[in-house]
């Protein structure tokens, strides 16, 4: 399998997790890193995807280290260092 098709393999998958937790209307979500490996048209889709789901009143804490995912999504923001809380932003 080619980059290429991996590459857009993992965006539909991304896609498809996303689209099936909308429709299950989960009350709480964990997400990690959903964005990772996306080009930043596909990382804002799944982006929005999520942010229906946070409108849709789902509570929603997403791990990630991409900025353009926690600057789009973010209420509060925790860093953590070995485990443990270091710094708080809201």
């Amino acid at each position: 399998m080619g980059r290429l098709s991996g590459d857009l393999q993992r965006r539909e998958q991304q896609r498809i997790n996303i689209t099936r937790a909308i429709i299950s209307k989960p009350r709480f979500l964990l997400v990690d890193e959903p964005t990772a490996s996306l080009d930043l048209k596909t990382k804002d889709a799944v982006i929005d995807m999520l942010l229906e789901l946070k409108a849709a009143g789902t509570s929603i804490i997403v791990i990630t280290h991409d900025e353009h995912t926690l600057a789009r999504m973010a209420d509060r923001c925790l860093h953590l260092e070995n485990g443990r809380v270091c710094q708080q932003l809201q």
